[in-house]
């Protein structure tokens, strides 16, 4: 089975442009962090048990 490469992917999408899809996943990347934020703040602590989402990646 062959595997898809999500980068080269993402690349066509751009129409191969790198700056494009560099944009565009930047702008993906805010607004997954805040549709996180919203969320966490709409959460109850006790559904996550003391749960927090981290909005960077660490390491």
């Amino acid at each position: 089975m062959n595997e898809i490469d999500l980068a080269v992917s993402v690349l066509n999408a751009a129409g191969g442009d790198p700056l494009v899809a560099i944009r565009s996943l930047l702008a993906d990347a805010d607004f997954l962090r805040h549709q996180i934020w919203i969320a966490s703040n709409l959460m109850s602590k006790g559904i996550g048990r003391g749960w927090r989402p981290l909005y960077e990646r660490l390491g």
